[in-house]
């Protein structure tokens, strides 16, 4: 090949003896001591090798960004990335950014089935926590009656033990009257006929 109608990619193409290779996509020809090892040795089976350069050049119109790119073959490039379990659904287009309403319909949206799972298990809560206090309170009511019942019973029993024994009193006291009376006079009589 002339050396004066290929343009150079590494440095300048002084001298015949230096081995190069061309690239297929840029046609500049490039010393295989300047590409390494590594690099000389890409590409012969097929007989065609692209440069470092036009390589770093196809991977940056691909990706559509900024950054600058090396050239390592030792690397693979994920071409999907992979959805986490836990993550939301991806939308249909994912290009479209989420906006501020989408993002508060969200957030809504959670928030409300949150709040309606706490207020079923705040009503259980409160359920069970009412039932077993309120049946603690009526099994107390109903000691608590029975035992007025038993006292109202014995207070009855009382009042009318206390009539009974306020008439025998009284009885006592008429019979003790009539007793004394009859006492009285029968000793005024024993006196007289003494």
């Amino acid at each position: 090949m002339d050396n004066l109608t290929l343009s150079s990619g590494c440095c300048s193409l002084d001298g015949e003896s230096k081995q190069f290779k061309k690239c297929n996509t840029c046609v500049k020809a490039f010393h295989l001591e300047c590409l390494g090892t590594c690099q000389s040795r890409a590409g012969d089976a097929t007989g065609c090798w692209i440069c470092p350069t036009c390589i770093n050049s196809n991977t940056k119109t691909i990706n559509k960004d900024n950054t600058p790119v090396r050239f390592n073959p030792n690397v693979t490039i994920r071409t999907q990335k992979r959805q986490t379990s836990n993550s939301p659904p991806e939308a249909v287009d994912s290009e479209a950014p989420i906006t501020r309403s989408d993002l508060r319909a969200i957030v809504e949206d959670i928030t409300e089935r949150k709040f309606e799972t706490l207020l079923v298990q705040l009503t259980n809560t409160l359920r069970s926590i009412m039932t077993s206090e309120l049946g603690t309170m009526r099994n107390e009511i109903k000691d608590l009656r029975e035992s007025i019942t038993f006292v109202s019973d014995q207070y009855e029993e009382m009042i009318k033990e206390n009539k009974k024994t306020s008439e025998t009193v009284r009885e006592l006291r008429s019979e003790n009257e009539l007793m004394k009376s009859t006492i009285k006079d029968l000793s005024f009589r024993l006196n007289n006929f003494e």
